[in-house]
């Protein structure tokens, strides 16, 4: 009954490892993702800009579809601009499930969308079976859609 109390699961017998049975977090809302150079961020045009998520808990679900042209920046791609930065536990990785168009990355290759903890960005990378993960280059123009959930 009270606003900021949350919702106890003490009821419930918890797991080996459980932290809390505390439900104290539920949000919708949408946020403008951009696209960005590591080395020089840059500046483009975009077409769609659109990025929307649920927060339940610790848990943050989203999805992006970004659409840009004439971009200026240098260096490996970066997805910028998500609501809540990723937790901070050394090691601990995101992956994300992402489709693109028109997007310059090597022959025969699956891209690869990775967030670092304590990160509100996303990295592109490509990779050919058997072969080490492999930095995408910034393109001036493309289509990315991702979708995912990361911690925080």
């Amino acid at each position: 009954g009270t606003s900021g109390e949350g919702v106890n699961f003490n009821a419930n017998t918890p797991a080996a490892g459980m932290t809390s049975q505390l439900l104290n977090w539920y949000e919708e809302g949408t946020f403008t993702p951009d696209i960005a150079g590591q080395s020089t961020i840059g500046v483009g045009t975009y077409n769609y800009q659109v990025g929307r998520y649920t927060r339940v808990g610790r848990a943050v679900h989203f999805t992006i579809y970004i659409s840009w042209t004439a971009h200026t920046g240098t260096g490996n791609m970066l997805l910028r601009g998500l609501p809540f930065a990723s937790n901070n536990t050394a090691g601990q990785y995101y992956q994300f499930a992402a489709a693109s168009d028109s997007l310059t990355y090597g022959a025969n290759t699956t891209l690869q969308l990775l967030m670092f903890n304590n990160a509100t960005q996303l990295n592109f990378y490509s990779q050919s079976s058997g072969a080490a993960l492999a930095t995408v280059a910034i393109d001036t123009a493309a289509d990315v859609i991702v979708t995912g959930t990361y911690f925080v």
